[in-house]
C-alpha cells in the first residue's frame, strides 16, 4: 500500500499542473502573494483544530479532489470518513495545542502548492492524561476557481522517548 501513495501523488501533481504556467515564469511577488493565500488556509484550519472543529477544518479540503489523508501511515480516502475519525478523537480530547515552528511553502505552479512543516502537539485527554507529540507533515494545495483547498495532507509521528 505505501509504495502506491508517492506515485499516487506524483500523478496528481503532474495532472493537475499539466495546464498551468511554470513557476518558474511566475515573479517572487507572484509566487508570494500565493504563499500569502495558503498561509491563510493553513492558520484557519490550525484554529479549527486547536478547537476541535473537525468538520470546520476539514471544511477546507476539496471534496471532488480529494486524494487523502496518511495519519501516521493509515491511509484515509474519504473526506467523510476522514472528518468522522477526527470528531472521534477530538471527543477523547480536553484540550489540543499545535504548533507549526518550521513551515514551508513550494508554489508548484499557480494552482499548486505544496506545504511541509514540523508541528508540535499537546493534547490533554478526558480523563487529565497529557500527550506530547511531535512529527511532520506535508499538504497538497489546490486552487479551483479562486478557492484554494487541500487534496493531499500526510502526517507523521515521531517516536516517543519515554
Amino acid at each position: 500500500m505505501k509504495k502506491i501513495i508517492l506515485p499516487l501523488i506524483l500523478l496528481a501533481v503532474t495532472l493537475c499542473g499539466c495546464n498551468n504556467t511554470d513557476p518558474g515564469l511566475l515573479t517572487e511577488e507572484q509566487k508570494q502573494a500565493i504563499i500569502s493565500e495558503t498561509e491563510v488556509i493553513d492558520a484557519a484550519i490550525a484554529d479549527r483544530l486547536i478547537n476541535k472543529d473537525a468538520a470546520g477544518a476539514f471544511s477546507y479540503f476539496s471534496e471532488d479532489n480529494f486524494l487523502g489523508f496518511i495519519d501516521n501511515g493509515h491511509l484515509m480516502t474519504d473526506l467523510n470518513s476522514t472528518v468522522s475519525a477526527f470528531t472521534e478523537s477530538f471527543a477523547r480530547l480536553e484540550t489540543v495545542k499545535l504548533e507549526f515552528p518550521e513551515r514551508q511553502y513550494s508554489v508548484l505552479s499557480p494552482t499548486l502548492v505544496l506545504s511541509t512543516s514540523s508541528f508540535t502537539e499537546e493534547a490533554v485527554t478526558v480523563n487529565g492524561d497529557t500527550l506530547n507529540l511531535k512529527g511532520a507533515m506535508t499538504g497538497l494545495f489546490q486552487k479551483d476557481a479562486d478557492t484554494w483547498k487541500i487534496i493531499h495532507v500526510h502526517q507523521s509521528y515521531f517516536p516517543v522517548n519515554n
